[in-house]
């Protein structure tokens, strides 16, 4: 990592100085140092935004990093071994959002906590050895990205697979997740509201799955994982270094139009609540009233809370809810109890049809059907979403 035996010696003893002010002490101004010059890396840590865990994040988080830095420093002779831990390190980091060029930030940021720490003592000679360890190691994370990122391709286009990364899940309810993939170049390309993206395993199998956020890069699918489905196994089996295919946008059979509507009445099963969360986000943009109907067996079974709780912050929408079987719910939940929706239901929670307003049905067949039964029978106007996501497909396209 040092070029010469001199400089290992430098590292070294400017080290054991470190060391002895507090690993966990350093590492925090490591930390306050990189927000301070560039606050939107507070994005990447889940923990900056909670101000009880606040400290405790950047205390345990910081220390993990100083860690790592004993580790390197520690077998500052042992190039190779340490070359191939801070590879895989990289490898692992890019499914939390961190990209090539932040490491060169948290090198500076290194610079600039060991001359406050070091003070008078981070002589030119320090500082130079420092900087080309530090160089070295942030270099080897860099490299362990680019392995990763070797296998992104061009942004998605509609008629021709292009490889996209797997970066997380998240289990939001017994067999629901939040699927995230990092698709490049997304961010900035236009995004119609429900649009989905098919995406295929091996070569051999696609599904279609609808949109429910994206930040960046980085694409959001609420996916329900079922025993007796392939794709649902391949997709257990992703691991963050695991790399896919899709293909689209492709665009939802409603198209959001601004002020076409004044108010969207939507009714969702299971996760056919994507496209409409994703629609009723816009609507709420631009100032239309939007109620949404999700239908789940169980409150435990709703996958979409956090979603749903960003929606209520943005005003002028409502939620309500149907399950079909009973169990434990919050005290401001009043959910109805049926096997299905009714024309008694949209009566009763929607207001009435006009020119004005209309009603966006998504969910498995059998939902879709009664509830676009009812619907039409109180006479509204109504687009029935969902036949692209319906079942798993054999793979077409390039």
């Amino acid at each position: 990592l040092a070029t010469n035996e001199s400089n290992m010696m430098i590292v070294r003893d400017s080290w054991k100085e470190l060391c002895s002010m507090g690993l966990k002490d350093i590492g925090v101004l490591l930390f306050r140092n990189m927000f301070e010059h560039n606050p939107e890396f507070k994005n990447l840590f889940p923990w900056s935004k909670t101000g009880s865990v606040y400290e405790k994040g950047l205390q345990d988080h910081g220390m993990q990093v100083m860690t790592a830095v004993d580790k390197a420093v520690t077998d500052l002779s042992k190039a190779t071994e340490v070359a191939h831990t801070l590879h895989e390190l990289g490898k692992t980091h890019i499914r939390f959002g961190i990209r090539r060029h932040m490491f060169d930030i948290m090198a500076e940021a290194f610079d600039d906590t060991f001359r406050q720490a070091l003070q008078e003592k981070y002589t030119p000679q320090v500082r130079y050895a420092w900087k080309e360890t530090i160089g070295t190691i942030t270099q080897h994370a860099k490299d362990g990205i680019a392995d990763i990122s070797e296998h992104r391709n061009d942004p998605l286009v509609v008629d021709e697979y292009r490889k996209i990364r797997f970066v997380s899940k998240e289990k939001r309810s017994e067999n629901t997740f939040l699927f995230k993939f990092e698709v490049y170049g997304f961010n900035g390309q236009h995004q119609p509201p429900g649009s989905h993206v098919s995406i295929r395993f091996d070569h051999k199998l696609s599904r279609a799955y609808s949109i429910l956020n994206t930040e960046g890069d980085v694409v959001s699918f609420m996916i329900k994982l079922y025993d007796n489905k392939v794709s649902s196994n391949l997709l257990r089996d992703l691991s963050p270094t695991s790399v896919v295919e899709g293909r689209g946008l492709l665009l939802a059979e409603y198209q959001y139009q601004k002020g076409y509507h004044k108010e969207l009445f939507l009714l969702g099963g299971g996760t056919g609540c994507s496209p409409l969360i994703s629609i009723a986000r816009a609507a709420l943009k631009d100032g239309c009233k939007v109620v949404l109907v999700g239908c789940f067996d169980t409150y435990d079974e709703m996958p979409y809370k956090t979603e749903l709780d960003e929606l209520d912050k943005m005003g002028h929408f409502t939620s309500k809810f149907l399950f079909t079987k009973s169990g434990k719910f919050p005290p401001n939940v009043h959910p109805y109890m049926a096997n299905s929706i009714t024309e008694a239901h949209l009566e009763d929670i929607f207001d009435s049809p006009s020119e004005t307003n209309h009603v966006i049905v998504c969910g498995p067949d059998e939902f879709n059907t009664t509830a676009r039964g009812a619907a039409l029978g109180l006479g509204y106007t109504l687009t029935v979403m969902g036949m692209l996501a319906k079942r798993d497909q054999p793979a077409v396209g390039h």
